[in-house]
């Protein structure tokens, strides 16, 4: 048996209202299956949509008590300039610079969990002035050039910000709320809806969505957001299942119409077309279909055929995107993504953005990481094996080396907590990376480590430039470097000259970042010095890639000039070796790992919470929306719906150790041992309704017809077994013959299998499905029928009536007895079996 954890006390802390849960599994649930859900959910507002309270009050605990890893990275989130209670908001009607946003946004989310953590008003009220200065000033975004990107990114750290504030901070007010909301439906929404743009910005778009829809209580937003999440992830990242290229971008083609959405939100716009509504928004400046104005990815996405424009065009983000080129990805394998040949720092921000909305998404009771668990997982392996310097897969070494750019990639702590600890699935490298990172309790701020430049008298070797490091204790890993080619099979060397305080790592790698070739530990001394590597052998290598690195955790300043690589005393394979001539052929790689800079701490905040997920217990969702019993025998009978409906045990019941889920479960003697709870207005179900338990039949005794749940005998609703072991289903209809409906999968005996009966109502027919171990019945019932006769009877587990007789009483054991007051999908019929 395996046991679920399913923190019952986070659930039952939370109104069942607001709780929900169903699986997205791809294209096809969009319009009905998650649109529907979607409608009927209560958004709830807990923590700051990343992280719940609970989780938050979790590290709080851990930084109390100076734990690690939390300690530090909660040091190194009160040292960047955006914590400090000085910073001051750069709002304006008409922002110029994205910057002012972006950098408010940083030092709202900063201080909101600050206060969080820290209980000082003075963040709370810092964090509240940067958003309510946003919120009453900002108009639109005209004067930005990423005109839609600089929105995106904010609203994807401004809105978990205020939402932290709304939900913890008692200083932040319903008019602040409100008007944080009319900033969204004014000057975000209007340039975010009907957005197709390509790689991370279509998913940066789509977390802001997201974020915004939870924010705003706009299930259009959020549903726009999941729409073009699930319907983009597919497109993104490649697996060889899809077919010889990618799957193309055109889910513009099907996406719901603006009047679609708006019933969606008719509570926040009931008329519809009001100007106030962020869908109808028109202006010649921000585009709405059909498309004016600016211009974004679609343009490439609408091309006609016969335009000259390939699929591979449509797929590869690369400079030369907006021409159709031969497609310079030289095999697509599995994992492979649309920027991972531009480098792997867009890689990692357009995951970033992914798994923040499939997070946010999670604790709305959304899973979109078991539908994409293969897509998802097999990116992270193969990008982790990247970043940890793997050599290319034999398909993709014809590339050469990849751009590692600004990475990001704690971000897989979220993804690896959902897949690796929530679904089982085995992910090596992903763990290696995570291990890295945190044994390195890597969180860098963007310190630019190295610079080129002229740093004053003696400070180069030669000439007047040099590169100057700024080391750091403990070391951040973070280098310089360049890639060359080289004969194979000769010997080389390398060397530079170095001056300063501080050690560096000279190291040599082949190919891609790949086999090391050769490393040498650099001592700087206040005299210049030259260091020089044994002779290596390139081997069968075609490029290495020289690298200077700070490896040691030696803090201090350093001066290196004059490198060289080559044969010795032959000719320098590097380029700009000297450093005379700026910076255009050497790379900057900040730790290879992690965000640096102002285009990396785009999702610096969510990064922080991505770390924030290290050591929490796993979870699943559980669909409770709707829940009016729920009855886990674990040595009491109370109803943990939350609605109060506790059972009684009746002679002829005991408890078992013998359970499915926790530790209990019921025991029912087939001769009238029953659970009985009274009559309640929650439990005389007349709609849609889902019964669902764990059943174990004992010895022979279906041949009595067994009853699982049975309300009001002939008025009401019974579930019970027929005597082949088949599910057999009465709905009262008010006569002496009660509808009845049979499934066709037998049930075995001696054996936990779980039960479901799913009944519909739609025009006057009912319709009902049953499955067994969350596996759908092929036969489908239907009848003629407007509803269910209620009846006033109490709800009976185990036999039929409240009375002691062994007519179609139960011989075995009951768990997690289920009633839900509305359909279940089977996605979620499929949660309640896990």
């Amino acid at each position: 048996m395996k046991t679920y954890l399913r923190l019952l006390a986070v659930l039952l802390a939370i109104p069942v209202s607001l709780l929900a849960g169903i699986t997205v599994n791809g294209t096809a649930s969009l319009n009905s299956e998650l649109r529907d859900h979607i409608q009927g959910m209560t958004i709830r507002h807990s923590g700051s949509m990343m992280n719940t309270l609970d989780q938050l009050e979790f590290i709080k605990g851990k930084i109390a008590n100076n734990e690690e890893p939390w300690a530090t990275y909660y040091t190194r989130l009160t040292k960047p300039g955006h914590s400090k209670l000085t910073w001051v908001p750069h709002a304006s009607a008409t922002p110029t610079k994205e910057t002012d946003l972006i950098g408010d946004s940083y030092a709202a989310y900063n201080q909101a969990l600050l206060y969080y953590f820290t209980d000082n008003v003075a963040y709370a009220e810092n964090a509240r002035t940067i958003i309510n200065a946003w919120s009453s000033t900002v108009q639109s975004w005209n004067g930005i050039g990423n005109w839609y990107l600089a929105p995106a990114w904010g609203a994807s750290i401004m809105a978990p910000a205020a939402e932290l504030l709304r939900n913890t901070y008692p200083g932040w007010t319903a008019a602040d709320t409100a008007q944080c909301k009319a900033m969204f439906d004014r000057a975000f929404l209007p340039v975010l809806k009907f957005r197709y743009a390509y790689g991370n910005r279509e998913f940066s778009v789509c977390n802001a969505l997201v974020a915004i829809g939870i924010f705003n209580d706009d299930k259009a937003a959020l549903y726009m957001g999941l729409y073009h999440w699930v319907s983009y992830v597919p497109c993104f990242f490649y697996l060889a299942s899809d077919g010889a290229t990618p799957i193309r971008a055109d889910y513009f083609s099907t996406e719901p119409t603006a009047d679609e959405y708006y019933l969606l939100h008719t509570d926040r716009f009931p008329i519809q077309g009001a100007a106030a509504d962020w869908l109808y928004t028109f202006s010649t400046t921000y585009p709405n279909r059909p498309y004016t104005g600016k211009s974004d990815d679609s343009t490439l996405m609408l091309l006609p055929a016969g335009s000259g424009y390939t699929p591979a065009d449509q797929w590869y983000m690369g400079p030369t995107w907006l021409k159709s080129i031969p497609n310079p990805v030289p095999a697509y394998v599995d994992g492979l993504c649309q920027e991972t040949f531009r480098d792997l720092g867009h890689v990692e921000f357009a995951f970033a953005a992914v798994i923040n909305a499939a997070e946010i998404a999670w604790h709305q009771g959304i899973d979109l990481y078991s539908g994409h668990a293969t897509r998802l997982t097999t990116f992270m392996e193969l990008h982790s094996g990247f970043r940890l310097y793997e050599p290319l897969p034999s398909a993709l070494t014809s590339s050469g080396i990849l751009n590692p750019g600004d990475g990001m990639a704690a971000t897989f702590e979220i993804a690896y907590n959902r897949f690796h600890d929530n679904l089982d699935i085995n992910l090596p490298k992903t763990a290696q990376l995570l291990s890295t990172i945190r044994t390195e309790l890597w969180y860098r701020t963007g310190i630019a480590d190295w610079a080129m430049g002229q740093f004053g008298t003696g400070n180069s070797h030669a000439g007047t430039w040099s590169q100057r490091g700024m080391l750091s204790s403990p070391a951040s890993k973070t280098s310089f470097w360049q890639a060359v080619t080289v004969p194979t099979n000769t010997n080389q060397v390398a060397s530079l000259w170095l001056k300063g305080t501080g050690s560096v790592q000279l190291l040599v790698k082949g190919g891609t970042l790949g086999t090391t070739l050769a490393s040498l530990r650099c001592d700087a001394t206040s005299i210049w010095q030259q260091f020089t590597t044994p002779v290596f052998n390139t081997g069968a290598y075609k490029q290495v890639t020289l690298q200077v690195v700070d490896a040691y955790g030696t803090g201090g300043t350093i001066y290196v000039d004059d490198l060289f690589l080559g044969v010795s005393g032959g000719t320098n394979r590097l380029g700009n070796a000297t450093f005379e001539s700026g910076a255009t052929t050497w790379k900057e790689l900040f730790g290879g790992l992690f965000v640096t800079g102002l285009w990396g701490q785009q999702y610096y905040h969510m990064n922080w919470e991505s770390l924030l997920h290290q050591g929490l217990p796993p979870e699943t969702l559980f669909p409770a929306q709707g829940l009016v019993g729920y009855y886990r025998f674990e040595q009491a009978m109370d109803d943990d719906s939350g609605l109060g409906n506790n059972g009684t045990p009746k002679i002829g019941f005991t408890y078992s150790s013998d359970a499915m889920e926790d530790t209990g479960s019921g025991q029912f003697d087939g001769s009238g041992g029953r659970v009985v709870a009274p009559n309640s207005t929650s439990l005389s179900l007349t709609g849609d309704t889902t019964l669902a338990a764990w059943v174990k039949v004992q010895s022979s005794s279906f041949t009595n017809r067994p009853n699982i749940i049975a309300k009001s005998f002939n008025n009401g609703y019974r579930l019970r077994f027929n005597t082949n072991g088949t599910l057999n289903l009465l709905l009262g209809n008010g006569t002496a013959s009660p509808n009845q409906f049979n499934g066709t999968q037998a049930v075995g005996l001696d054996q936990w299998t779980h039960v479901a009966a799913v009944i519909r109502f739609t025009a006057g027919t009912v319709t009902v499905r049953f499955y067994v171990n969350g596996v759908e019945d092929p036969n489908v019932s239907m009848a003629a029928l407007s509803a269910i006769q209620a009846g006033s009877g109490p709800l009976v587990l185990g036999t039929r009536t409240d009375q002691t007789s062994s007519t179609e009483s139960l011989q075995g054991r009951l768990d997690q007895v289920t009633l839900h007051n509305r359909a279940l999908s089977a996605a979620e019929v499929s949660q309640l079996v896990q």
